[in-house]
């Protein structure tokens, strides 16, 4: 498991006082550092590189992809999107 290497920061993040809990961090999306995490599920935003998320999906990594959030309706709905 990892996290956007931002998770810690409590200016922007609901989850900073938690994040200490998940040890990884990623901050350039390489693809060799997601498959080594052997991850059972990607979470990435739709900005993401398209060879990114395809070399995930080659590799049979399950990869959601969603659509970055611009307002805080976007917010709510790429939350409940994911849940």
């Amino acid at each position: 498991m990892a996290l956007h290497y931002l998770a810690d920061d409590p200016g922007i993040s609901t989850i900073a006082d938690k994040a200490d809990r998940i040890p990884a961090r990623m901050r350039d999306y390489n693809a060799e550092q997601v498959i080594g995490l052997q991850p059972d599920l990607v979470i990435t935003p739709d900005w993401n590189r398209v060879e990114f998320i395809q070399t995930l999906r080659d590799m049979g990594i399950p990869v959601f992809v969603s659509k970055g959030p611009s307002s805080v309706v976007e917010v709510k709905q790429a939350i409940r999107e994911i849940s």
